[in-house]
């Protein structure tokens, strides 16, 4: 919990003299630092609160050794750490960086305020052939740092990410990375020394999770295709496998995105990925041609309000392998597109699929599941970035201010329906062996035209010429 105050009066004395500053930023943390000096005094702050110490470098609170000296005549007596909550206090603004309180010098605060703005202001100078290397520890999701290092990642802007966590240190070992999770805890300590920016707690799925599938799972595709580039593939199709292209429309504001998974059915694997801001008419003709290439894949998009005018297009192209589905969830044709008006209108059945109150959570429930349990082998850096934002807000799973789930959501769409497909599939299986089995033990028994008992899973098909049904269970 922080807040800030403004500051257009009062000065702060610095190594260099009396200097302006914008203001004081209040923060509470849980578990803080008490340095003792020698002359009686004690400093309590942030565990990672920068001090000036003697030969001039600036030592996070909790690094600072018993007999640093802070200046010819303060030494640090006693180091030691304490688990109870505390307001601490940085000056925003501080120009030069460096205030002194209580004789020892302390840093200016490390996290810049209204970041978008002055970055905005700065493209001036470096559209004339500027250059600018964004340097900070992660402070959590959803600020300008944040957003610049995902879009980095995912090749969205001209910045090259470059990671230093605590490992790079010489005098760093595991038992001191350790050390920190016992006294910042694992998040705190994450942020500060592993560079996780997945630090607020609230994701939908759990950071740890997450941090498993960037390890583990992300890879760059083998080809970006399309007139954007934002085609992602990491498979080609494979004419022996089945495939699930789930789709989510854009809005049409310009603040979200169209987007598209074709997962491998049977391995749960994603081979090919869509994001991109195109018009509904040419994302439908886009889903077409990418369900068709991926063996006729079973074509799910979200039939939102917008969603219609894409769903439309694959209709007109006449697409023979649209996902129907009723609005009480009783039946869904996860085979091929119904022709027969007649059972479209008896069974209420529209094509693709609906978002409402009652299905969101059936397929946010069945994502984090797939998640949870490494069922689902995700490949994108963009699908993993949008799980980083995908956060509870008011017991709603919802991408973070400022954030898209497109992907996550098209993502979640496909995973519901493969189960039920699965599952619809198996029971039909099932049933019929109930029924075949029901009359090969029926009271009538099976008998030839010479009265001898036949096959039951044989009948005659004109003459004496028979068929197998054993083709209906398999």
């Amino acid at each position: 919990m922080s807040m800030k105050v403004n500051n257009s009066k009062f000065e702060v004395l610095t190594p260099s003299g009396w200097r302006k500053f914008d203001g004081m930023k209040k923060t509470t943390v849980s578990v803080h630092v008490i340095l003792l000096l020698n002359s009686g005094r004690e400093i309590r702050c942030s565990p990672t609160h920068k001090i000036k110490v003697h030969d001039g470098q600036f030592v996070n609170a909790m690094d600072i050794e018993v007999g640093t000296k802070l200046s010819d005549t303060l030494i640090v007596v006693i180091n030691t750490f304490k688990e109870e909550s505390l307001e601490v206090f940085d000056l925003l603004g501080v120009d030069g960086e460096e205030y002194i309180t209580d004789e020892f010098t302390s840093h200016n605060c490390a996290f810049i305020d209204d970041a978008d703005e002055i970055w905005t202001a700065a493209q001036a100078t470096l559209s004339t052939g500027g250059k600018a290397i964004l340097l900070s520890t992660p402070n959590g999701v959803g600020n300008f740092f944040h957003k610049m290092w995902q879009q980095a990642e995912v090749g969205t802007n001209n910045f090259t990410p470059i990671l230093l966590d605590w490992r790079v240190h010489p005098d760093r070992d595991q038992a001191w990375r350790d050390r920190q999770t016992e006294i910042l805890g694992e998040l705190q300590a994450s942020q500060e020394h592993d560079a996780s920016f997945i630090s607020s707690g609230n994701t939908v799925v759990n950071p740890d999770i997450l941090e498993f599938y960037k390890k583990t799972h992300i890879i760059e595709p083998i080809a970006k295709q399309g007139f954007d580039g934002n085609l992602w593939i990491w498979e080609y199709p494979d004419s022996s496998r089945t495939y699930i292209a789930a789709a989510d429309v854009a809005r049409g504001d310009g603040e979200d995105y169209s987007t598209i998974h074709i997962i491998d059915a049977e391995q749960s694997v994603q081979v090919a990925e869509y994001k991109g801001k195109i018009s509904t008419k040419d994302f439908g003709n886009l889903m077409v041609s990418l369900a068709t290439e991926y063996n006729d894949a079973l074509l799910i998009p979200d039939n939102s309000s917008i969603g219609w005018s894409a769903i439309q297009q694959v209709i007109d192209r006449g697409y023979k392998n649209l996902f129907y589905m009723s609005s009480d969830l009783y039946y869904v044709d996860v085979e091929n597109q119904i022709t027969d008006r007649n059972v479209v209108s008896e069974r209420n059945l529209k094509p693709g699929f609906t978002i409402s109150s009652r299905t969101r959570p059936l397929i946010i429930a069945k994502l984090e599941e797939y998640m949870r349990e490494n069922a689902i082998t995700v490949r994108s850096s963009r699908t993993l970035a949008e799980f980083e934002t995908f956060i509870w807000k008011n017991g709603r799973a919802e991408a973070l201010q400022g954030y898209n789930d497109d992907l996550v959501i098209a993502l979640g769409i496909g995973l519901w329906v493969r189960d039920t497909a699965l599952r619809l599939r198996q029971q039909g299986i099932e049933l019929t062996k109930l029924s075949l089995d029901k009359m090969n033990h029926s009271s009538v028994p099976f008998v030839n035209r010479q009265g001898i008992q036949d096959n039951p899973y044989e009948m005659y098909v004109g003459g004496e010429q028979k068929e197998d049904l054993r083709w209906l269970i398999s």
